[in-house]
């Protein structure tokens, strides 16, 4: 399996996610970074121990939130509709 270096995204960033909330984890960078990645950020901040970051999930909608989410889309094609034969 591929993992990306500078752990923007990928197999690289979860295994990062996972690890960063134990102290007793090192994180150990063996390529060259690119710049204004998270690791790059990491190598130009040795001393600093707290990364503040953003963590996006794709779940499946289920139940009440998929049918609010299938409302929603269909009022949006009918409002679609209506403005293209306008």
């Amino acid at each position: 399996m591929y993992c990306q270096p500078d752990l923007q995204s990928g197999f690289s960033r979860d295994l990062f996610v996972a690890w960063c909330g134990n102290p007793k984890n090192s994180i150990i960078l063996t390529n060259r970074t690119s710049p204004r990645s998270l690791a790059r950020w990491l190598i130009d901040h040795p001393d600093n121990k707290t990364v503040t970051m953003e963590v996006r999930r794709r779940i499946r909608l289920e139940g009440q939130e998929l049918e609010e989410y299938m409302r929603r889309k269909q009022e949006a094609k009918t409002e679609e509709k209506k403005s293209l034969k306008q």
